[in-house]
């Protein structure tokens, strides 16, 4: 008799689905989101959607459901979990509520975290800190010409380059993930929370064009300069300064030139002043 399987509750599709929908909730009003228990619901969930699911997963699930709501453990580390509570209610952390939160459970849990968690969850709470403090980090104009000409000169890179730099190839794709939501919302599109952008960031994306960002902010030639057109093979062809320095598709800075009643893209490499 002890081995003899549970009977399975009699109850509608329709029913034994509003009753797990009702139980997802209950879960994720308790934090239990991590909990396998809660991971299996939105699965039976999922599933009852499209297909039937089979009498041992009924089983289990009714069972689940006859349990409701799992008890909210009180926090072991109730100074740190509130710590967490604040940051996450910050503006300015939105790119960070998945570790957040994470830790968050853990510590409510009771459960310890590892050195690089405990050192990177110190680092976000920091952070969250110094938007308090000093508010939350706005690029300046500069500071977001920088970014367009550094996410630009990207693409001169090849993957042996950026092999070697991977704090910057990290630091780039932020870079380009914050660019691409700002040019969204200028466009009246919805998006989702801002990315993340700092100072830091901004300085890591300087540092990995320093020559094409130097030449971008102070460039050598002006407009209405003449100048000579170098040929590796032909020597080198007199020409005028017609356009602002930009950055073509290969990372390359580039400046207008009309050499011979044409006007060319010539890059600042091949371009003398003597």
């Amino acid at each position: 008799m002890q081995n003899q399987k549970t009977k399975i509750t009699r109850k509608s599709k329709e029913l034994r689905l509003s009753q797990a929908l009702e139980l997802r909730v209950m879960y994720e009003s308790a934090g239990y989101t991590h909990n396998k228990s809660y991971r299996f619901i939105c699965d039976m969930i999922s599933r009852m959607q499209s297909r039937y699911i089979t009498s041992g997963q009924k089983r289990y699930l009714d069972s689940l459901i006859d349990q409701g709501s799992p008890a909210i453990p009180e926090p072991k580390n109730p100074e740190k979990v509130a710590e967490i509570d604040k940051a996450l209610a910050l503006e300015g952390m939105e790119s960070h509520q998945e570790p957040l939160q994470s830790f968050r459970w853990k510590l409510a849990k009771g459960y310890d975290l590892s050195e690089r968690q405990t050192n990177f969850m110190n680092t976000l709470l920091e952070k969250a800190e110094d938007i308090r403090v000093n508010g939350k980090f706005v690029p300046s104009d500069e500071d977001v010409k920088i970014l367009v000409i550094a996410e630009a000169a990207a693409r001169g890179k090849d993957s042996w380059y950026w092999s070697h730099r991977q704090g910057q190839v990290k630091a780039i794709a932020k870079v380009s993930d914050w660019l691409a939501w700002q040019r969204a919302k200028a466009d009246g599109l919805e998006m989702g929370p801002e990315p993340e952008m700092s100072k830091w960031l901004v300085e890591k994306a300087a540092a990995s064009c320093k020559g094409v960002l130097k030449e971008m902010l102070n460039p050598r030639h002006l407009p209405g300069d003449m100048r000579y057109r170098r040929y590796h093979a032909l020597g080198k062809k007199l020409c005028m300064i017609i356009g602002e320095p930009k950055v073509s598709k290969r990372g390359k800075v580039q400046y207008e030139c009309l050499i011979d009643g044409e006007i060319l893209d010539v890059n600042a490499e091949d371009i003398l002043k003597r």
